[in-house]
C-alpha cells in the first residue's frame, strides 16, 4: 500500500471511532513518507480527540515545520498548546493563522479562547464579538462568548448568547447546560428546569443534560438521582477529559450535601487527578526567591516611584477561596467604591515592562525610571476611573496573584490600598482543593495536597516580606473574622480606605445594591457553614497537615 492509502485508510478508521486502528495506519503512512504533513495534522486533531494532547503537539509542530503557509496547522498547533497549559504560546499561533489567513473564523474563536484562558476576558469577548459581526450563525462563538460573558459576571447576557448557540445548533447540548447554570445563578432555577424538561429522556444518556440536573438537585432524592445518572456516564469513552474531570468535581458537591464525606474526597481526589497541568514546584520557588531578594528593604528607598496622588485603586490580594469576593461585595455596596472583580491590568503592566525592557520582572525594574511609571500607573488610572460607577473614588480589583506584585504596586500607586485576604490554613486549602478551577493550568497547585501546602507555604513567607518590606498601609483580614463578626470589619475596611460608614454595606445580598462592574454569586448573606469544614475530611488531609505543621 501507498502512504496516501495507509491515510486513507486511517481517515475512515477515524472516522469510524476506531481511534487505535487509525493511529496504527497514520503511523504507517508516516513509516513510508516521514514528511506527509496532511497526515501529521490529521493524526494531530486524533491524538487531541483522545487527549493524547503531548503526542499531538509533536505532530502539529511537524506539519507547520513542513508548510508553515498553512493557516489552519498554525491554528491547530494553538489549540494544543492552550490544552497543554501554554496560552502565551496558543495565542501567538492563532495570531500567526490569522495573519495567513485573516479570515480564518476559527482562528480567530480559537484567539478569543486563548485571551480568555490568560484571564485578559474584555479582549476575549472582543474577538467573539467581532467573529459575530461578521457571521452570526456561528454558535460556538455564541458559545464562547457566554463563557466568557459568564466570567466577566454578565450572567443574563451569556444565558443570551448559550440559548442563540442551541437555537442555531439543537444537538448543542453544551449550549443547553450554559443556560441552565446562568438561569439557576440568576436566581431562577424553576426557569431552568422547564428549559431541560424537553431533555428528560436523555439525561442517563447526554453528559451535559446530567450535569445540568445535578446543578438543579434539591433534595437527597434528586441528588442521587443525579449520582446514578453521572455514575454511569463516567464509563462514556466518547465523554472528553475535560467533562469527566466536571463530573467528578459535581460528584464530589453531590456526595458531600449528602455528607457521604468518603466518597465525595475519592471524586474531587479523581477530579484533580485529571487536570493535565504538572505545578512546577522549582519555578515558583525561584520566581519567590527573585522578589524577595531583588524587593529588599535596603533597596525600597532607592525605588523609583509614580508620582501620583491617588487613592482610587484598592487591591484586596490573597490565596483564592480567602473571602476577597465577599470584602469586595461590602465595600462595592457603598456608593463611593466600584467592585471590578480580578482584573488582569498588574500582570499585563509588569509583561509590558519586560517588554520595554527586556529583561524579565523582577530584575527588569533596574531599568524603570519616573516616566515610565507614571505612563503605566496613569493608564491604568484613567481606563479604572471611566469604567467605574459615576461618584466612586474607590475601584476594587481582587486578583488573587497580585499577592506577588505588591512591591510593583507600591511602586505604580504610592497610595494605594491593600487588603489581605486570609483564612484558616486548612479550610483555604480544602476549599482550593474542592474547587474545579476554569484556568487549571494557573491552579494546578490546587490539585495535590502536597502542592497545597508547599504554595501554602510560599505565599505566606511572601506575604511576611511584604509585611516587613512595603511602604504601602496594609490590612488583614480574617475570614473568620468576617462572617462572625461582618459590621465590625466592615467598619473597619471602609475605615481603611478612608470612606465614611454606610449601613447598606451588610445588605451586599440584596439584589442591585452592589455597584459591581462583574456581577458575582453571593446571593445569601453572610454565614458561617464552611468555617471547620476541614474537619469532615480530617483523615484525608494528613500530607496538607504535615506540609503546614512543617512551614507554620
Amino acid at each position: 500500500m501507498k502512504p496516501a492509502d495507509y491515510k486513507a485508510q486511517a481517515d475512515t478508521l477515524a472516522e469510524q471511532g476506531d481511534s487505535e486502528l487509525a493511529i496504527q495506519a497514520y503511523q504507517q503512512a508516516l513509516d513510508l513518507k516521514a514528511d506527509y504533513f496532511e497526515v501529521h495534522a490529521n493524526l494531530g486533531n486524533l491524538l487531541v480527540d483522545i487527549d493524547r494532547v503531548d503526542e499531538a503537539l509533536g505532530h502539529y509542530r511537524k506539519a507547520v515545520e513542513l508548510r508553515p503557509d498553512i493557516a489552519e496547522l498554525h491554528d491547530n498547533l494553538g489549540n494544543a498548546l492552550r490544552l497543554d497549559g501554554d496560552p502565551y504560546a496558543a495565542l501567538a499561533a492563532h495570531d500567526r493563522a490569522l495573519q495567513l489567513k485573516p479570515g480564518l473564523v476559527e482562528a480567530r474563536v480559537n484567539k478569543g479562547n486563548a485571551l480568555g484562558d490568560l484571564g485578559r476576558h474584555d479582549e476575549a469577548v472582543e474577538e467573539f464579538t467581532r467573529v459575530l459581526k461578521a457571521n452570526p450563525a456561528v454558535a460556538e462563538a455564541h458559545f464562547n462568548l457566554a463563557a466568557a460573558l459568564n466570567t466577566q459576571g454578565e450572567k443574563q447576557a451569556a444565558l443570551e448568547h448559550y440559548r442563540e448557540a442551541y437555537r442555531l445548533q439543537p444537538d448543542f447540548m453544551a449550549a443547553v447546560l450554559g443556560a441552565t447554570e446562568m438561569l439557576d445563578r440568576l436566581g431562577q432555577p424553576e426557569v431552568a428546569r422547564k428549559l431541560l424538561q424537553p431533555f428528560a429522556g436523555k439525561r442517563d444518556k447526554d453528559v451535559y443534560i446530567a450535569i445540568a440536573h445535578a446543578g438543579l438537585a434539591a433534595g437527597d432524592g434528586e441528588r442521587r438521582a443525579s449520582i446514578i445518572d453521572l455514575e454511569k456516564l463516567l464509563g462514556d469513552k466518547k465523554v472528553s477529559r475535560k467533562v469527566i474531570r466536571k463530573i467528578h468535581f459535581m460528584l464530589g458537591a453531590l456526595y458531600d450535601a449528602m455528607q457521604s464525606y468518603e466518597i465525595a474526597f475519592e471524586n474531587y481526589r479523581q477530579g484533580n487527578r485529571l487536570v493535565r497541568e504538572v505545578f512546577d514546584r522549582a519555578g515558583k520557588l525561584q520566581k519567590f526567591d527573585r522578589l524577595i531578594n531583588v524587593f529588599d528593604p535596603q533597596n525600597f528607598p532607592s525605588l523609583p516611584r509614580a508620582t501620583n496622588t491617588s487613592e482610587l485603586p484598592v487591591f484586596i490580594v490573597g490565596l483564592p477561596r480567602a473571602g476577597k469576593t465577599l470584602a469586595e461585595e461590602m465595600l462595592a455596596s457603598h456608593p463611593q467604591v466600584t467592585g471590578a472583580g480580578e482584573l488582569a491590568d498588574i500582570t499585563d503592566i509588569m509583561r509590558a515592562i519586560e517588554a520595554d525592557t527586556g529583561q524579565d520582572f523582577p530584575q527588569a525594574i533596574d531599568k524603570l525610571s519616573v516616566s515610565k511609571l507614571d505612563e503605566y500607573a496613569n493608564e491604568y488610572l484613567a481606563r479604572r476611573a471611566a469604567g467605574a460607577f459615576q461618584g466612586a473614588t474607590r475601584v476594587v480589583d481582587t486578583m488573587p496573584g497580585n499577592f506577588q506584585y505588591l512591591a510593583l504596586i507600591m511602586m505604580l500607586f504610592p497610595r494605594a490600598h491593600i487588603i489581605h485576604c486570609r483564612r484558616d490554613p486548612l479550610d483555604q486549602c480544602l476549599e482550593c482543593y474542592f474547587k474545579n478551577f476554569l484556568r487549571a493550568g494557573e491552579y494546578a497547585w490546587t490539585t495535590s495536597l502536597d502542592d497545597l501546602a508547599f504554595m501554602y507555604t510560599c505565599y505566606s513567607r511572601l506575604m511576611c516580606h511584604w509585611k516587613d518590606a512595603l511602604e504601602l498601609p496594609l490590612l488583614e483580614v480574617s475570614y473568620e473574622a468576617l462572617v462572625q463578626q461582618p459590621e465590625a470589619i466592615c467598619r473597619e475596611l471602609l475605615d481603611f480606605v478612608g470612606l465614611d460608614w454606610d449601613p447598606r454595606c451588610l445588605d451586599f445580598h440584596q439584589s442591585g445594591n452592589s455597584q459591581l462592574i462583574k456581577a458575582r454569586e453571593i446571593r445569601e448573606p453572610v454565614h458561617t457553614r464552611f468555617i471547620g469544614r476541614w474537619k469532615n475530611y480530617e483523615q484525608h488531609l494528613q500530607p496538607l497537615i504535615d506540609g503546614l505543621t512543617q512551614a507554620l
